[in-house]
């Protein structure tokens, strides 16, 4: 990506394996809640450009002055839970800041539908090793809803695959 310093975030149980991702630093959110306090503690004096939040914690966007350069820029990947809340949360931290001087800090909600060239694009990123996928499980096709079920409990550490059929 270019950057100097990769600060990631996860919970404890996760953080082996996401300093395993080749980040610089590795916080574990629970031990340091509340999570802006602490990046405003730790890097109020040498800010980030980018913010990539994968979760979609408005909280984290709100309190991004004191850790996001002015001219940096907030990115929140995927959509929120919820048409409405995401809808919600876009309009206010898009047209508040410039209208009614909320959050002084550029905020992009990027989500894209899928398509067969942009997952050529992604595979070639995978075979060549510019992404490197963390499989948490695979389930086959009788074994759906458990699938499902791990999905549901927000605890898998990867992505869930379901093997449509044996090679």
């Amino acid at each position: 990506m270019g950057a100097e310093e990769v600060v990631a975030t996860c919970s404890g149980a996760n953080v082996e394996m996401v300093g395993g991702l080749g980040v610089d630093e590795v916080i574990d959110y629970r031990a340091m809640a509340p999570l802006p306090d602490h990046l405003a503690r730790t890097y109020s004096d040498r800010p980030f450009d980018v913010i990539l939040d994968t979760v979609g914690t408005q909280a984290l966007y709100e309190r991004s002055p004191s850790y996001l350069k002015p001219n940096g820029v907030y990115i929140n990947v995927g959509a929120l839970e919820g048409f409405m809340w995401s809808l919600w949360c876009w309009a206010k931290n898009t047209l508040w800041p410039t209208i009614l001087g909320g959050t002084p800090r550029r905020y992009i909600m990027f989500s894209t539908v899928p398509n067969g060239k942009s997952a050529e694009k992604l595979a070639d990123m995978v075979e060549t090793g510019k992404v490197r996928v963390v499989v948490d499980s695979v389930f086959g096709m009788d074994e759906v809803l458990e699938a499902y079920d791990r999905l549901a409990s927000k605890r898998a550490k990867g992505k869930i695959v379901i093997k449509i059929q044996d090679d």
